[in-house]
């Protein structure tokens, strides 16, 4: 998938930090982006067993031009666990994302991703 987006960032506080002061402006986000996914799961809307795998790549910036220059990458498993007891599961999914690529000397707030 392509991404094409400018944004304008405006009217920041004079008492802003300064990482937020130095987004002021516009800036443009040119990025490609890939996904894959794996399903494993016996039942879409009730799984009791299997997992659900995917990783999605995104990349801004070098030879597709733009202000931004970032690599995202989002890992993601959901996993069922059933209770030994009772017929129920608990999913439990995990992600992480990455900032600016290197040689960057501050993450710009306009289009990052972070793990949380």
């Amino acid at each position: 998938m392509y991404k094409l987006e400018e944004i304008n960032v405006y009217d920041v506080a004079d008492d802003a930090s300064r990482l937020i002061q130095e987004q002021v402006g516009r800036a443009a986000t040119s990025a490609l982006s890939l996904g894959f996914t794996s399903d494993t799961r016996n039942d879409y809307f009730a799984p009791s067993r299997g997992a659900r795998h995917s990783l999605f790549i995104q990349n801004a910036g070098g030879p597709l031009g733009g202000d931004n220059y970032f690599v995202n990458l989002e890992p993601t498993r959901t996993g069922i666990f059933p209770h030994l007891s009772i017929r129920s599961s608990i999913f439990v999914e995990n992600w992480g994302g990455s900032g600016p690529t290197a040689g960057e000397t501050s993450p710009s707030t306009k289009d990052t991703s972070w793990a949380g």
